[in-house]
């Protein structure tokens, strides 16, 4: 499908998706299958099977279940947490399946469904623009927005979704904005969070070495050294004249030292 033609498939179904979310159902599993074109055109949800009411209780299911098909499922499936599972979980899976049709290729794909699962709660999907580079920049932030691993930076509903896309295509300005960079850099450092520390580590002790070299060398400019004196013994050179000067008089054993006679002495 083209890119107007996907983003046509998303806005109806991000409205059956509003439709379902105010009748207070929450679908759980929207992905392409489950998208059908109805005879006069217009795309359908189908496949309540794994639906919930939005305001059920959770009890009945077991804490720790992935619900949903890994590929288009949210984080908060991935990770099991069925109180966590909201109309926002729909949206990130409606985004999911824009990706996807803009793209030719799914958000997330692996040899096995852990390693997706791992992808969808840790990684981020390659920026749609980078997978398709005539996608416009303002649908790349639409799908970005619509997957937000925090369900409070998603859409708010699926109505505001569909609505973002009516202002696409109608050429008005979209109320969504793409991630900032502060935002990404600290996405990245919380997925990598050991290696981070151990640059951070690394800097903090070169800048520790750096300040106490500079100490150094500070503290051997204002105490130099002195230079030995050629006509004196060796216990008389003023190096160790300090030496024997700060050593406690009589019990020291530089005191000691000092008054014993040198076979140098000549």
């Amino acid at each position: 499908v083209s890119i107007r033609e996907a983003l046509d498939i998303i806005e109806a179904v991000a409205d059956a998706a509003e439709c379902a979310h105010n009748a207070g159902v929450i679908h759980r599993d929207i992905k392409p299958s489950n998208i059908m074109i109805d005879s006069s055109g217009r795309p359908q949800i189908t496949d309540f099977g794994l639906a919930k009411p939005v305001d059920s209780d959770t009890q009945y299911t077991r804490s720790g279940t992935t619900i949903g098909t890994p590929a288009y499922m949210s984080p908060e499936q991935a990770r099991g947490d069925i109180a966590a599972i909201t109309v926002r979980s729909d949206i990130y899976s409606i985004g999911a399946v824009l990706y996807e049709l803009v793209t030719g290729v799914a958000p997330f794909s692996g040899p096995n469904m852990l390693d997706i699962i791992l992808d969808v709660l840790h990684d981020d999907p390659a920026r749609p623009r980078r997978v398709n580079s005539k996608i416009h920049s303002d649908v790349e932030t639409i799908i970005l927005r619509a997957m937000e691993k925090d369900p409070e930076r998603r859409y708010a509903s699926a109505a505001a979704l569909r609505d973002d896309i009516r202002r696409f295509k109608a050429g008005e300005a979209i109320r969504a904005r793409p991630p900032s960079v502060l935002r990404h850099l600290v996405r990245i450092a919380g997925r990598y969070r050991v290696e981070v520390m151990a640059a951070v580590t690394v800097l903090a002790v070169l800048a520790g070495s750096a300040v106490i070299i500079r100490d150094l060398k500070r503290r051997a400019r204002e105490n130099p050294v002195p230079r030995p004196d050629p006509g004196s013994t060796w216990h008389e050179q003023p190096v160790w004249k300090t030496v024997w000067e700060d050593a406690e008089p009589g019990t020291g054993q530089g005191a000691a030292w000092s008054e014993r006679p040198s076979a140098y002495d000549g």
